[in-house]
């Protein structure tokens, strides 16, 4: 992924020139963690639930499980249970209930074939019918349990830089990404490194850039404070500092 930082370095220069270089690190880390607190709050999901739910709502819109426990019939639950989807298709297509419906044995493909390159499946897509629900729920489940994997990418540079995520983040360890900050003086070298690899969603790159864009905006306004000789907050443990 390539980001254009040119802007970013140069407002992130201007204000560490402003700083006194006792700062330097500090400000520096501040910035990082308001960056990174950004791009958390723009990548998907906001919640766990909402997750897990957006997980369900597109694998049901790809296979729906058919269930022989549902029927009384002794000679329909077998037929389900054999597994014969020939002989299944005969059963649906003259129940109203599944009307033109398609049966088809489990398969992930049924699922990650339709999802768009956002992850996600059209409300229009109809489901195939699974005459085996546990399977069904089973790969449901074990989706649902990689809601946050993304997130989980800026876990290093989060617990470096003292920012909370949730567990249901955590969970996913920190072995997706890799946090670095080097810092000599003010005027010297000032080198943060923030990797992740913890998937590919397509709009993460705009994401990022997004809110580089936000944190030029504020250290611009933190400039013109200080040399305007009016308090900053700095946030962290840097106080105000002003004239």
């Amino acid at each position: 992924m390539e980001l254009d930082t040119t802007k970013y370095q140069a407002q992130m220069r201007a204000l560490l020139q402003e700083m006194p270089q006792v700062f330097a690190a500090e400000v520096l880390m501040v910035e990082a963690r308001e960056l990174i607190k950004r791009v958390l709050s723009f990548l998907p999901p906001k919640t766990r639930s909402q997750g897990r739910s957006a997980v369900k709502r597109d694998i049901d819109r790809t296979m729906q499980g058919l269930d022989a426990s549902t029927f009384t019939d002794p000679t329909i639950r077998k037929i389900i249970l054999s597994g014969d989807v020939a002989a299944i298709q005969r059963l649906v297509d003259v129940s109203p209930k599944y009307a033109g419906m398609v049966v088809a044995l489990f398969d992930s493909a049924l699922h990650t074939s339709k999802r768009s390159r956002y992850g996600r499946v059209a409300a229009t897509n109809k489901p195939a019918l699974v005459p085996q629900p546990t399977m069904v729920k089973n790969y449901t489940t074990s989706v649902q349990n990689r809601v946050g994997l993304l997130k989980s990418g800026y876990a290093p540079a989060a617990a470096s830089l003292g920012l909370a995520l949730p567990a249901w983040v955590r969970s996913h360890g920190s072995g997706l990404g890799g946090y670095d900050l080097k810092v000599t003086s003010a005027a010297g070298t000032q080198m943060l490194t923030i990797t992740h690899r913890s998937g590919k969603w397509p709009d993460h790159r705009r994401t990022i850039q997004d809110a580089l864009g936000y944190r030029v905006e504020a250290m611009k306004k933190k400039v013109a404070l200080y040399t305007a000789g009016k308090w900053v907050n700095l946030g962290g443990t840097i106080g105000r500092v002003g004239g």
